[in-house]
């Protein structure tokens, strides 16, 4: 099971930490598991630097988007629900 860190505060709870490390296959079932013990249905999912399994592991989730911090928009902090 994924290493996860939920940050924030009792009244708005919507920033965790995902350890990309323990992604070390491509799987789109443990990503919706991750996700799902956070209780995330609509995630913006921001990497440091490009990791390609855990970008191809929320391709297939629609309501979840990968980007790297480097090009994060406003508007995409604001669209999604979690980060």
């Amino acid at each position: 099971m994924a290493q996860y860190y939920n940050r924030g505060n009792s009244y708005d709870n919507n920033i965790s930490l995902l350890n990309p490390d323990n992604f070390d296959e491509i799987k789109t079932k443990k990503m919706v598991n991750v996700l799902n013990g956070l209780n995330v249905n609509k995630a913006l999912v921001v990497l440091g630097e490009k990791n390609e399994t855990v970008q191809a592991s929320a391709k297939n989730i629609p309501t979840v988007r990968t980007a790297l911090s480097s090009a994060i928009s406003v508007y995409d902090l604001l669209k999604y629900d979690n980060l």
